[in-house]
């Protein structure tokens, strides 16, 4: 099945900035893992496909940092939909969020630089970082505070012209409603409200 990054919530309130040693991506910060995957340099699919539960009518995952690059791609305009699994249950251990998943804290400096790139306008997507940006950006986040937050929109919209940012048009995708029987386990209660009041913000 495959689902948007948005559409999937955070399990935990924060998260490690590397990847461990079971991912292909050993000991690196997932920013760079990020700024790899717009560059190029390797496919969104060698991200381990992510595992997701469904609680309270939306879907929560436990694969927090994998989700954070795609919630992070799909801000970017990189990537729309990707396959996950679905599992029956999340140990109770692991919902430890405390903003119903729709945003984590990153421990310590992400890395990279284009998690820090403005969200661009609807229908576009960023094909490179101008080298101006690119140059403060990295420096910013090398010294940036050991507790860093992200969000799935809490960059500042701007015009990527006026930025200097490169863009393509990039069709819209439909989503197609999903339907999956409530999970008896435990569940983040007025998710679906936090989340609707999160997208009019």
């Amino acid at each position: 099945m495959d689902l948007k990054p948005s559409h999937i919530f955070y399990s935990q309130d924060s998260i490690n900035n590397f990847f461990d040693k079971r991912s292909s991506h050993n000991r690196t910060k997932l920013g760079e893992t990020l700024d790899s995957i717009c560059e190029g340099r390797c496919h969104a699919l060698s991200i381990p496909t992510i595992t997701v539960v469904k609680l309270d009518g939306k879907w929560v995952t436990a694969d927090n940092r994998r989700l954070w690059v795609f919630h992070q791609l799909k801000r970017l305009g990189k990537c729309d939909t990707i396959p996950v699994r679905i599992s029956p249950y999340i140990p109770a251990a692991k919902l430890t969020s405390n903003n119903w998943g729709t945003s984590v804290c990153v421990r310590g400096p992400a890395g990279g630089y284009w998690h820090n790139a403005p969200t661009p306008p609807t229908g576009f997507a960023y094909k490179s970082v101008p080298t101006r940006m690119t140059t403060a950006l990295k420096s910013n986040v090398e010294h940036s505070s050991p507790l860093t937050k992200r969000s799935t929109s809490d960059s500042l919209q701007t015009n990527p012209i006026r930025s200097g940012l490169h863009s393509t048009y990039k069709a819209q995708v439909p989503a197609t409603p999903i339907r999956y029987p409530l999970s008896k386990w435990p569940t983040f209660s007025d998710i679906s409200k936090a989340h609707d009041d999160h997208s009019h913000r």
